[in-house]
């Protein structure tokens, strides 16, 4: 009867998990037995799935090795399995290129009983987390949103001229540009093999020996390694190894970031998953009671009170970056939408006044040009529109004119004569029509004579 209650103070109908029309969602809490956490069920229904999905991998091979593949033989699927698979397909999501390839944890909220048997412990230096992809004769570092960061050349297979031939890896690590080197936390692919159905032993001692046992040092920079290579060291989850790897001295010479908690049956898998924890050195003691050193506790923020109360202030503070960041975008574009306006407004009058100085300018040109009259020859007539005729009488007295027919005398027509005044070009004035034939006729009589 507890478990029906818990169900129905936890029953939403909205689709909106958090929405503020419904009251606040801690509020079934309040002096209420605590359920599971949803961690330990997530962690407990990935691991269900995989193991379903393996029996059902063994079983399609024995058919096939068989010869049977009888469909009806093949396990329906049922609601419960549907249910419990909700919240496995987070991790099986196949990335677009390196965008949110890398595995990544969570915090280490509900312990399991049998942790220490399951799990392992990796020391994570203060660094970038990254993808490294080495083929092709060279070697890339990605970011986890997928843009490169930095193209190089190395030792692995793949990441230079020389290894070009050896196929391709690809690591996830954390790279330090204090110590220039990258600290390989896991092994996805080893000349051209994919580690990713391989569990978490299996790639931390394949990542250690394949380092180990390669003919070129990843660990020592050359010319054709940039950077250093050095796999992490990883320990057992127990109570006394954890006390001893916080006690002893790290492989890395870099201050110590967190500890990532790895269980043993879980495969590399792509964005967040229950199956890898994370905690902070001075949260080990509270969370795992495990006794830390006290130069550990100097890391501890100054509001910080336990585990939960963190975690909901790193959300809240997530949430206002997000909104600032919102915020600063949202400017950003009104101003580049302000100087978009103003150069439009620009052209815009740019526009508008030149007609204005080509017309002023067209009235002065039309004011200087020369005015023109109508000229007529033998072949026709030029009409032009005379500013002046006192002008041009004038023009047509002072300019002589020059005739064809002096030079022809077989030429029964008389050609428009040129002036030689200040405007070569100009068309002169020809002789009047009567004038032009009683020359024409004297010509030609001196001819026949």
């Amino acid at each position: 009867m507890e478990d029906i209650l818990l169900n129905l103070n936890s029953f939403s109908v909205t689709g909106q998990s958090n929405s503020i029309h419904a009251e606040h969602p801690r509020f079934s809490q309040f002096k209420t037995k605590q359920s599971k956490s949803s961690q330990q069920e997530r962690r407990k229904a990935v691991l269900a799935a995989r193991k379903d999905a393996r029996y059902d991998l063994l079983s399609h091979v024995r058919r096939v090795e068989q010869g049977t593949s009888d469909e009806s033989e093949v396990p329906q699927n049922t609601e419960d399995d549907s249910d419990a698979m909700e919240g496995v397909v987070e991790c099986y999501l196949k990335p677009k290129r390196y965008k949110d390839f890398l595995m990544l944890s969570e915090w280490l909220v509900d312990v399991p009983e049998d942790f220490a048997s399951t799990h392992l412990a990796v020391p994570c230096p203060v660094g970038k987390r990254c993808l490294v992809v080495s083929g092709n004769g060279r070697t890339t570092m990605y970011a986890r949103n997928g843009q490169r960061i930095e193209t190089f050349f190395s030792v692995l297979p793949g990441g230079n001229r020389s290894t070009s031939h050896k196929g391709y890896a690809i690591f996830d690590c954390i790279v330090c540009y204090e110590d220039n080197i990258f600290y390989i936390l896991d092994m996805v692919a080893w000349m051209n093999q994919s580690m990713m159905q391989c569990e978490t032993p299996f790639r931390f001692e394949w990542t250690k020996s394949r380092l180990e046992e390669s003919e070129h040092d990843a660990s020592v920079v050359s010319d054709n390694n940039d950077y250093k290579f050095m796999s992490v060291k990883y320990h057992e989850c127990d109570k006394a190894s954890l006390q001893r790897m916080l006690e002893e001295p790290f492989s890395f010479g870099v201050e110590l970031d967190g500890v990532l908690f790895y269980h043993k049956h879980t495969h590399y898998t792509h964005g967040p998953t229950p199956l890898v924890g994370w905690l902070k050195a001075y949260m080990m003691q509270e969370i795992l009671d495990v006794p830390v050193p006290e130069h550990f506790f100097a890391q501890k923020p100054e509001k910080y009170t336990n585990l939960q109360q963190h975690i909901e202030y790193g959300k809240q503070a997530r949430e206002e970056r997000l909104q600032r960041n919102s915020e600063i975008k949202e400017q950003k574009k009104l101003e580049r939408l302000q100087k978009h306006q103003a150069r439009q407004n620009s052209k815009k009058n740019s526009m508008d006044t030149t007609p204005v100085t080509c017309s002023e300018d067209s009235e002065n040109s039309k004011s200087t040009v020369p005015a023109q009259t109508d000229v007529s020859s033998s072949h026709g007539e030029i009409n032009t529109t005379p500013s002046s005729s006192s002008a041009f009488s004038s023009l047509a007295a002072s300019t002589p004119s020059f005739s064809f027919s002096s030079m022809n005398p077989f030429a029964s027509t008389t050609l428009p004569s040129f002036s030689s005044a200040s405007n070569p070009f100009a068309l002169a004035p020809s002789l009047p029509r009567a004038e032009a034939e009683a020359v024409t006729e004297k010509e030609s009589v001196a001819v026949e004579e």
